[in-house]
């Protein structure tokens, strides 16, 4: 009995010793089987994870697309705004030239008118009457004053045309200041005469040539010449005067005159400004010739000026500099 038994335990522990080696491979492979199917998931999950940051890439790529974008947008709407501004401005100022332009046409027509009825009633006398060589040469002078006042005149209106709608490229070269101030002198000495006045012009230093746009200087200087000969009385002497200071040229003009009002010395130089003095030979006055002035020496980076003293005249001068610090090229 105790043997059978003793047979029968050692049976069990043989067959317990069976199925635990039977057992151990099994669980063997299924770890790893389980690191297998881990490792699986984890190449899984990491490529998930590698396809969700190429996708946050893109997305920011998107973002910084769009805000790159936005800026542009935002750029051009305030481009287009200042566009915008200047365009109304531009109409507006050419709203302003327009009536401008009406007005300084109207004043025209009628300046134009008088010549010209003096030029057919002359014509008239020469076809009608039988002259004499004396009236023929009276009234030959008459129409030779009286075409010149319409040459002023469309000369005038070139000249205001040109610097109102900025028709102008400055040029600026060297050149002879004292050459420019000759010349200015010998085109107004005899129309001066015509009133019985006389033009000194005295050049005061030794002038260097002078960076300018010639033609634009010479008519800076020749209006305020000639609106000294319209306001001077007859048998007065006017004064040109120019001279070097440091590194300016300083050109006056001093008249004879009635003088100018201390309250219309400041607008004496706004465009279309129409002061208290009258001309003393009927002569025409647009309200431009100090303008046109003031324009052409601030684009030579100059300064005007004006004094007046209502007993003894006024002087009218600008300064500019020798060399130009910018060039318009």
């Amino acid at each position: 009995m105790e043997l059978t038994v003793l047979i029968i335990s050692f049976s069990i522990f043989l067959l317990c010793l069976f199925i635990i080696v039977k057992k151990h491979p099994m669980r063997e492979r299924t770890k790893e089987s389980f690191i297998a199917g881990e490792m699986t998931e984890s190449r899984n999950f990491s490529e998930e994870i590698n396809q969700l940051k190429r996708r946050i890439d893109i997305l920011q790529k998107a973002i910084s697309s769009l805000n790159d974008e936005n800026r542009d947008i935002k750029r051009i709407n305030t481009e287009l705004e200042i566009e915008k501004q200047h365009l109304e401005e531009t109409v507006k100022k050419l709203e302003e030239i327009h009536k401008k332009k009406d007005e300084l046409f109207t004043m025209y027509i009628h300046d134009i008118k008088n010549p010209a009825a003096t030029i057919k009633s002359m014509a008239e006398l020469f076809s009608h009457l039988d002259l004499t060589l004396d009236e023929q040469k009276e009234i030959i002078k008459a129409l030779t004053i009286t075409a010149d006042k319409l040459i002023r005149i469309t000369t005038e209106i070139t000249k205001i045309l040109t610097y109102e709608f900025s028709f102008i490229e400055i040029e600026f070269s060297l050149h002879s200041i004292e050459k420019v101030l000759e010349d200015v002198y010998s085109c107004n000495k005899q129309k001066a005469k015509l009133k019985g006045q006389n033009i000194s012009l005295d050049i005061k230093t030794t002038l260097p040539e002078v960076e300018i746009d010639k033609d634009m200087i010479f008519d800076a200087i020749d209006n305020l010449l000639d609106n000294a000969i319209k306001f001077s009385d007859d048998s007065k002497t006017i004064h040109l005067t120019a001279e070097l200071e440091a590194d300016h040229i300083s050109v006056q003009v001093l008249d004879n005159g009635p003088g100018i009002p201390l309250q219309e010395i400041e607008k004496a130089f706004k465009k279309g400004s129409r002061l208290s003095p009258k001309p003393t030979g009927g002569e025409i006055s647009t309200g431009y010739g100090l303008w046109i002035v003031k324009k052409i020496v601030e684009a030579h980076h100059g300064k005007v000026w004006l004094k007046s003293d209502q007993k003894k005249g006024s002087n009218f001068g600008f300064k500019i500099p020798v060399r130009q610090t910018f060039n318009n090229n």
